[in-house]
């Protein structure tokens, strides 16, 4: 069984055995467990993004090949060693370029490019909830998400959670979204209220999408002076490393 077939099975388990200690030990176990389950989220998107079968038209062990290369270079992005990863997939594209792998490389290497650029301005198609002014000084998470996601129904009330309790120290979150299948306002709306949103929301008509990788959803990017300081997924962003960040 895999592991992201096995964390749905074990949280009502972790639960049932941890009732009969306090409230206090039940809710740290059960959001580190959701932490678990967010990085299992990921690993698994990125494996279906780069796993290939080597029936596939090419060289079987060139495949595996870059394949291990992407899994290395992965790893390393999730350390946050994002120059060695850039490395690796540098490696892939010009020694693989004819891999099945070498596409997602490309992908990959783009994002991690982003760090580091000018974030520029949120400029949105309209704003949904709120309005958000870019403060080039403060730390902001930009959220990618979309109402009939099933993880951004989990990701984004920590989202909103993390910022009730940052504002003060000066952490700024927006949400961005682009309405897609179909959504519609009302939608939306329902969704905004049950996760019990108050950051500011924009709809986005594909510009910020682009800026920041956000290929898929949930995605989150961190500006920190003015600059892309971080992407990836949100799952990642815990409160001791915004609170890191705003320390800084």
């Amino acid at each position: 069984m895999r592991p992201s077939v096995l964390l749905p099975v074990l949280l009502p388990i972790v639960a049932t055995a941890c009732a009969p200690k306090n409230t206090g030990e039940v809710a740290t176990l059960m959001s580190e467990v959701q932490a678990l389950q967010a990085r299992v989220d990921e690993l698994e998107t990125f494996r279906q993004r780069v796993e290939m079968v080597v029936e596939l038209p090419g060289d079987p062990e060139q495949e595996l090949a870059a394949l291990e290369l992407a899994y290395k270079a992965r790893d390393l992005m999730l350390a946050g060693e994002g120059e060695a990863a850039k490395d690796i997939l540098q490696q892939i594209i010009r020694d693989y370029p004819e891999t099945q792998v070498a596409a997602p490389a490309m992908e990959m290497l783009r994002e991690l490019q982003i760090i580091g650029s000018d974030a520029g301005p949120l400029d949105v198609k309209s704003w949904v909830r709120g309005k958000h002014t870019m403060d080039p000084d403060a730390l902001t998470v930009v959220v990618f998400f979309e109402a009939w996601c099933p993880h951004c129904q989990r990701e984004v009330p920590v989202m909103e959670k993390a910022f009730q309790e940052l504002d003060e120290q000066g952490l700024d979150v927006v949400g961005i979204t682009n309405f897609s299948r179909g959504t519609t306002e009302e939608q939306m709306t329902e969704f905004l209220d049950t996760a019990g949103v108050t950051f500011p929301v924009g709809r986005d008509d594909g510009t910020l999408s682009q800026r920041f990788a956000a290929n898929g959803v949930p995605h989150a990017a961190v500006l920190r002076h003015g600059k892309v300081e971080w992407i990836g997924h949100p799952g990642e962003l815990d409160e001791a490393r915004l609170k890191e960040w705003l320390a800084e």
